[in-house]
């Protein structure tokens, strides 16, 4: 008996911790530190994965927001030839009128420059220029629009090689002499000559200019009448018809 109690004292006794502590022992979770990284003799802390999901989120943000505005840019640039094309078909004529004397200013502004840059004139001529603008207004944008017009109402739709080689036909023979003489005379009455000089300018630049004609307009009348809208016509053949003033404008 007295053995067994002498054992458990000692039992007892070897439980205890040094120093005489508490025979209860505290339980305290372990802290978790963020994990340390090092680059380039740099610590770096990591974030938590909440951190983290909000910079990936405000990124997200971001990017959505400048695509919203691209596409809306995008928008508004494809919308341009729509509302053109919107006027040209409710507003045939006001619009080839302007687009035909603008092209033209800005063509024989180019003309003007170039002949200045070869001393071939003394300066530019504004009055020329706004002579040039009103004959093609009259003329290359209204008077083309309605004989546009009209070729197609006589003539009826194309519906193959020979309705399109009628139609150039009948452009070249009967209405680009009627266009040309207006600016061979039109430009130089406008500008200060009298009647007599004008027609004299006309009957002697006549015939080069049908030849520059037939040589840009000929093969852009047999793309125009196949495959270009009415509608779309004048801006196309006013932008033709910027080319075709660099070569005439010397002339009127």
């Amino acid at each position: 008996m007295s053995a067994c109690l002498c054992l458990a004292v000692t039992v007892l006794a070897a439980a205890r911790k040094p120093g005489g502590g508490s025979s209860s022992s505290v339980y305290r979770p372990l802290s978790i530190s963020p994990v340390r990284s090092s680059q380039g003799g740099r610590q770096q802390v990591s974030n938590s994965p909440l951190a983290g999901s909000n910079s990936l989120l405000a990124l997200e943000a971001a990017v959505g927001r400048v695509r919203v505005a691209g596409d809306a840019a995008l928008e508004r640039t494809r919308g341009l030839p729509f509302i053109y094309g919107q006027l040209a078909q409710s507003h045939p004529l006001p619009v080839a009128a302007t687009q035909a004397a603008s092209l033209r200013i800005v063509g024989d502004r180019i003309s003007q420059g170039i002949a200045l840059y070869r001393g071939e004139i003394a300066g530019i001529d504004l009055q020329h220029m706004l002579a040039m603008g009103i004959v093609a207004f009259f003329a290359s944008g209204a008077g083309g629009s309605m004989w546009l017009n009209h070729l197609e109402r006589a003539l009826g739709e194309t519906e193959g090689p020979a309705d399109v080689l009628k139609k150039c036909g009948c452009d070249f023979v009967f209405w680009a002499p009627i266009a040309n003489c207006a600016y061979l005379a039109g430009v130089p009455m406008l500008t200060g000559a009298d009647l007599g000089m004008a027609i004299t300018n006309a009957q002697e630049h006549f015939l080069p200019t049908m030849a520059i004609e037939l040589s840009i307009f000929g093969p852009y009348n047999v793309l125009s009448f196949s495959a270009i809208p009415l509608h779309l016509r004048p801006i196309t053949g006013s932008l033709c018809s910027l080319m075709f003033t660099l070569a005439i404008a010397s002339k009127c």
